[in-house]
């Protein structure tokens, strides 16, 4: 979700640079009304790349905070039932762990 995320951010963000940048109108047929308004088709077309630009970044930023903080709930919620199980059924690895320190700790002494 988070690479989601940071895909739509970077998607919006090169679109609006686009637009920001073109030396051209990207639609013409939205030149005439802006021209009859007395309005620079060019300009506007920079405004509204800017505005694409900008305002992607503060949705952006909520949404990677609501993943992220989803993305630990989720991890902690986990963690502590793994910790439930291995306090019910024991858990194999740590145990072999444990018994490898205590090894070594004896040929150590």
């Amino acid at each position: 979700r988070a690479l989601d995320v940071f895909a739509e951010a970077a998607l919006h963000a090169f679109f609006g640079v686009f637009l920001m940048m073109a030396t051209t109108t990207l639609i013409d047929e939205f030149a005439g009304p802006t021209s009859a308004l007395g309005i620079d088709p060019i300009e506007d077309q920079r405004l509204a790349g800017g505005l694409a630009w900008s305002y992607g970044e503060a949705p952006t930023l909520l949404m990677l905070l609501y993943v992220m903080h989803r993305w630990s709930r989720d991890d902690t919620a986990q963690a502590t039932a793994a910790d439930r199980r291995a306090d019910a059924h024991g858990d194999r690895e740590l145990d072999a762990y444990n018994d490898y320190l205590t090894r070594l700790h004896q040929k150590d002494s």
